[in-house]
């Protein structure tokens, strides 16, 4: 919590919950390096070791840095509330996903395997489960933090699957809460008390829970209009995200996933663990916004410039150290938010720099150069341990040549994408007004020091008329804005009555003293700038504060604008959402190629960029719908109120998913087990003996053969509840990871030559080859292969375990010389 309080310590919770995702990135990857470098096992001793240093390290900062202030002003009510929401959060998922637990179907095969896996395993590089003998080439980071925190606690690896599932649920909602309170607070400070309560919690539903509005169309709407006319349409929610090629089919199948769906799904997939990470990134590229915002005076004359000055600028923000970090991990855990979230963070930095050195644009440039290559080269050595033993899967790029129908990218994005452009106008209509207030109080000054220096030269010639008006000037701004006020005219109305006047009026009158031509100027000013504040739909609280204020506007940076004018939150949300935007635009105009062609060849990119835009898409809108009904006028709050309502109806989606996957909720009785495990009894029966005697009895990595078979299916069953790598897995997952099918079918072939083959000499030499220990022979064997040779393979070794029917076990005696 130091560190994270001294990276926070402009938010008012000092970044509590931000504190959850840095301590786990940071310890584990502590260990990652370690144990990558054969110096600590990857035991839980080990682990409590270096989690208690680094403990003590925080600890000593604390003490160090004198820290007792900055965590005494910490708004401990937030934290308090914060915590209370983690927990209940986090109950009421474990209590959900305990009516249907198991980590059976879809990828969850995959995901409990990786960490039946880890768990046996001792170094780094883990072995790959499904292709024996070689180190994992995939994102396996994410599945790698959640081995570290199981074996840390010391819990089931089937109970910690299923705890980690509802982590990752209640970091999507509190993570997005935490960083748009104090959005919504550096915003409005103190004077809006609810607004970051009710901005927090929009964002977080929208991103944790919320759908996308083709539920609305489709599981709210249509149902509705079917009904109607008496006949019946079920909804199922993963349709959602099977949308553009599927409904209607098209040749251009697409994925468009999101957090709410993957929480009832229940996969630990690495986009999905990142939810724990890519919040907590953001929210560190705001701190260091607030710290430029903060320590910046553009007033002040910019300071020379040394090596020594340039180099702190550059390297010594640890901000920047922490994204660099962050980003550099994301190659680990999942390839695609590194290029994501270097570019949003990127971007806050980018602008906030741009506005401390707008005078000095060299200065800009060398900063951000610096800042850049150091956030880079700290995320390249940070995740050295992981690529050096990494195979890049797909690096090409391709255009594309099909694009989404218009009414499903609507249907689809158009309510983020209406709330963004609603912001974003109301922002220029507000910084218009702002810009010409701010020219309004320059000629206000103006006309004001021009008539000081009137008033000074003029002095004994007047009479004593200039000293009368610049005694009664105070008091005439004021009558000019009252009388403003009343009248209500506009200036392009008092231009129209001009042109009405007699011509006489406009003819030439003696020339004015200069402390009369100030004072004329002075009053249309003046009156300019009352127009500008007394809107015909100014509130009279709005008017009041202006008459108090005067016509003055002070430009300071203590206001809280920086570029463009804009304050500092609403220019972190325009960025963010712009972001999105570009997230959702990309896989129209590109995708990276990979082993998917045809149909579907664009839907992964679009999988992971869309994935994320949903994520900014939803701290956006919880930040823009209050903060356009506490400041818009009324066109701007009946846009806030109608955005929130259509937010509400796809918020419906996470209620209609549960009630779909987990069934009745309410009902005690049907909720099985927080265990991920209870597949192997219940989906795999006559296999759940020999496993059980696999992990009862086996000890360490031995290899296990088993038939290999194709993705999503039964097959690997063993090597999935029992971490024993096999020669050969799921062909397609490690056709994408390996994209060599030449090496993948060798090793089929010579599973099957094992099973098969009437040689001993030649099997006892592929039972080298991979180092096999034990050969398995079960209903899906036997399936596989129905000349499957008993005889030969009960001759090359001991039967270590045997139901007395089908399924057995071979353990291999060696070979003879």
């Amino acid at each position: 919590m130091p560190l994270t309080g001294l990276i926070f310590r402009r938010f008012e919770d000092r970044g509590w919950i931000f504190s959850k995702s840095i301590a786990i990135l940071i310890s584990s990857m502590v260990f990652f390096w370690l144990n990558s470098m054969h110096i600590l096992k990857f035991v839980q001793l080990n682990m409590l070791i270096v989690t208690v240093v680094l403990f003590a390290l925080n600890i000593a900062l604390f003490f160090k840095l004198k820290m007792e202030t900055l965590f005494s002003e910490a708004n401990y009510v937030l934290i308090a509330v914060e915590e209370v929401l983690f927990l209940f959060i986090y109950l009421i998922w474990v209590w959900i996903i305990g009516f249907k637990p198991e980590a059976y179907g879809t990828e969850k095969f995959m995901d409990y395997g990786f960490l039946t896996s880890m768990m046996r395993s001792l170094w780094l590089p883990f072995e790959d489960m499904w292709y024996s003998g070689e180190p994992i080439n995939y994102y396996y980071g994410g599945q790698y933090v959640t081995a570290w925190m199981i074996k840390l606690t010391g819990i089931n690896v089937g109970i910690g699957y299923n705890v980690m599932r509802a982590l990752v649920t209640t970091f999507s909602f509190c993570a997005p809460f935490s960083l748009v309170w104090q959005l919504m607070r550096d915003r409005f400070g103190k004077l809006g008390k609810e607004a970051p309560w009710v901005s927090a919690t929009i964002a977080g539903w929208a991103v944790a829970f919320c759908g996308n509005f083709h539920y609305v169309i489709y599981g709210i709407i249509k149902p509705l209009i079917y009904s109607a006319r008496g006949d019946e349409y079920s909804y199922w929610f993963p349709d959602s995200t099977r949308y553009i090629g599927y409904d209607p089919d098209l040749p251009d199948k697409t994925i468009h996933e999101y957090p709410a769906y993957s929480t009832v799904l229940g996969d630990l997939h690495a986009h999905y663990l990142d939810i724990l990470f890519v919040v907590a990134v953001t929210a560190i590229a705001y701190a260091y916004a607030q710290k430029i915002l903060a320590e910046t005076d553009l007033s002040r004359k910019p300071k020379r410039i040394t090596t020594k000055s340039l180099l702190i600028e550059i390297l010594a923000q640890p901000e920047i150290i922490l994204i660099g970090f962050f980003t550099g991990i994301f190659r680990f855990t999942n390839f695609w938010d590194f290029p994501i979230y270097f570019v949003v963070c990127g971007s806050i930095v980018f602008f906030m720099n741009l506005w401390k050195y707008q005078k000095d644009l060299v200065r800009f440039a060398v900063v951000m150069a610096g800042q850049a290559a150091e956030a880079f080269v700290i995320g390249y050595i940070a995740c050295l341990p992981f690529t050096m033993n990494f195979d890049q899967i797909s690096s090409e790029i391709g255009l594309c040549t099909t694009h989404t129908v218009p009414y499903q990218f609507l249907v689809l994005w158009g309510l983020p994408m209406a709330v963004l452009a609603g912001f974003i106008l109301m922002i220029v209509l507000e910084q218009r007004n702002y810009f010409a207030e701010m020219r309004a109080s320059s000629a206000v000054r103006s006309a004001a020091a021009d008539n000081a220096d009137g008033s000074v030269e003029a002095g004994a010639d007047a009479d004593g008329k200039d000293d009368r008006i610049s005694a009664a000037s105070a008091a005439k701004d004021q009558k000019l804005m009252t009388e403003a006020v009343s009248d209500g005219e506009s200036l392009e109305a008092e231009e129209a009555a001009d042109d009405e006047k007699p011509a006489e009026l406009f003819e030439e009158k003696p020339a004015m003293s200069d402390a009369e031509e100030a004072e004329q100027e002075r009053k249309t000013a003046a009156r300019a700038f009352a127009r500008l504040k007394f809107r015909k739909n100014a509130t009279d609280e709005e008017k009041k504060q202006a008459l108090d204020e005067g016509p003055m506007i002070e430009d300071s940076p203590d206001d809280g604008r920086v570029l463009f004018g804009l304050y500092l939150p609403d220019l972190a949300v325009i960025l963010i959402g712009l972001c999105a935007l570009g997230l959702i635009l990309m896989p129209e105009v590109i995708y990276v190629k990979d082993i998917y062609g045809g149909e579907h060849y664009r839907a992964n990119t679009m999988f992971k960029l869309t994935y994320q835009a949903f994520i900014l898409f939803g701290m956006m809108m919880g930040y823009v719908i209050e903060r356009c009904y506490l400041r818009g006028r009324r066109a701007g709050r009946i846009f806030s109120i109608v955005a929130l309502v259509l937010v509400v109806f796809t918020a419906g989606y996470i209620f209609k998913s549960i009630d779909s996957w987990f069934g009745n909720v309410f009902k005690s009785n049907n909720r099985i087990s927080t265990d991920a495990s209870v597949f192997v009894d219940e989906s795999m029966s006559t296999d759940f003996d020999a496993i059980s005697w696999l992990n009862n009895k086996v000890t360490g990595r031995p290899v296990v053969l088993e038939a290999p078979g194709d993705s999503y299916t039964d097959y690997q069953r063993v090597s999935v509840a029992t971490g024993l790598p096999t020669v050969l897995g799921w062909y397609v997952h490690e056709w994408l990871w390996r994209n060599d099918t030449d090496s993948l079918n060798v090793r089929a072939a010579d599973c099957q030559t094992i099973y098969t083959s009437q040689d001993e000499e030649t099997v006892r030499q592929l039972i080298d080859k991979y180092n096999i220990s034990y050969i398995y022979i079960g209903q899906l064997e036997r399936q596989k292969y129905p000349d499957l040779n008993d005889s030969l393979l009960q001759s090359l070794g001991q039967v270590a375990y045997s139901d007395g029917e089908t399924t057995y076990i071979m353990r291999t005696a060696p070979r003879t010389s």
